[in-house]
């Protein structure tokens, strides 16, 4: 029987599980996964694929209906049931399936045992079969590398919207055994200006770009991360048109475990996230550096940063920045986004 998994959202997320655990477990094949802030969750709807989410609309780091529209961009959430409790006031284009207003903890026990069971009846057969996710692949899909996961790290990616051509995208690899360079993780990630069929060439040429020039640092034909973006940007420069600007964003990163060392250099990528042992939130990076083609003859800074104490990092598109309560204090911004792309690389032992 195919196991259905149901993920809560919330910083009470434990106490919630407790409460409705009993009322899935012993009819059906269900496993109940918790994440306590919006990242997380996100993390949990890739890896696990869940028929039915409930969030809390105030997430310590993100607007509830805001979470629930990147999920049904994605390719694991397209079809996720989800119910947003908490909320106050409605978000223009969120996308969840239906809203409570605040409740008591005892209303929303009672709400949430009685709409479960009526879920699990009606949706059951319906949502529990993922397998038609891959036939919707295209090509830009095809492009994404794999989810990585080994003894010493683990990759998990985030790509939303899945179904339309975004300007967003990413890359890494694992340099091979045979090489002098064994266990040294190379990768960046772009985000172009606009997105769809008039931009999708820009975008496939950045890509192939940014991935060419990677290799040849890895082949040590440049000498920094530095070399690889201005590289980048002069052939972005010389090969457009002196009336049309076409910028993008983007960071290159080369992760050494056994140096204990992350290098990375970036292009108008504004942040990335660090999250530390021990530690639940997630530290935010300033970065400054200029767009890609936007300015010729300019250079770049390659930065090092230790491994020491790190948990994950988290490197992401802006999409994902603009989401975060560090830009929309308030929380009560529109909840549809720009395309979001994330690389989370967690460390998994300790480095050397």
């Amino acid at each position: 029987m195919t196991r259905l998994r149901i993920l809560v959202v919330s910083p009470k997320a434990e106490e919630i599980r407790e409460w409705i655990k009993d009322k899935v477990s012993p009819r059906f094949n269900t496993t109940i996964h918790i994440a306590l802030d919006g990242v997380e969750g996100l993390h949990k709807v890739q890896k696990y694929m869940p028929v039915f989410i409930i969030a809390d609309n105030k997430l310590p780091d993100m607007n509830g209906m805001s979470f629930a529209s990147v999920v049904k961009d994605t390719v694991e959430g397209q079809e996720s049931y989800i119910l947003i409790f908490g909320v106050d006031a409605f978000l223009p284009n969120s996308k969840a399936e239906i809203y409570l207003p605040p409740l008591d903890d005892r209303q929303l026990n009672i709400f949430l045992a009685a709409h479960i069971d009526s879920f699990f009846n009606s949706k059951f057969f319906s949502a529990a079969h993922r397998e038609e996710y891959e036939s919707r692949k295209n090509e830009q899909l095809k492009q994404l590398p794999k989810q990585l996961d080994n003894d010493w790290v683990s990759i998990s990616t985030l790509f939303s919207p899945y179904d339309e051509l975004s300007g967003d995208g990413f890359d890494y690899w694992i340099a091979p055994k045979s090489s002098q360079d064994e266990g040294i993780l190379y990768g960046f990630l772009y985000d172009c200006t606009g997105h769809g069929p008039e931009s999708y060439p820009f975008v496939s040429s950045i890509r192939k770009l940014l991935k060419k020039n990677l290799q040849l640092y890895e082949l040590h034909r440049f000498k920094s991360l530095a070399d690889v973006m201005k590289k980048s940007n002069s052939v972005i420069m010389d090969s457009t048109p002196g009336n049309e600007l076409t910028p993008a964003a983007a960071v290159a990163f080369y992760v050494n475990f056994k140096d204990n060392m992350l290098k990375y250099c970036t292009a108008g990528i504004p942040s990335f996230y660090v999250k530390y042992i021990g530690e639940h939130g997630y530290e935010k990076m300033d970065c400054r550096n200029y767009l890609l083609g936007m300015f010729p003859d300019v250079d770049y800074d390659e930065k090092e940063m230790s491994l020491n104490g790190v948990d994950e990092l988290v490197f992401a598109s802006d999409g994902l920045s603009e989401l975060l309560y560090h830009n929309d204090e308030d929380g009560y911004g529109e909840a549809k986004h720009d395309d979001v792309s994330a690389v989370t690389i967690k460390v998994k032992r300790p480095t050397m």
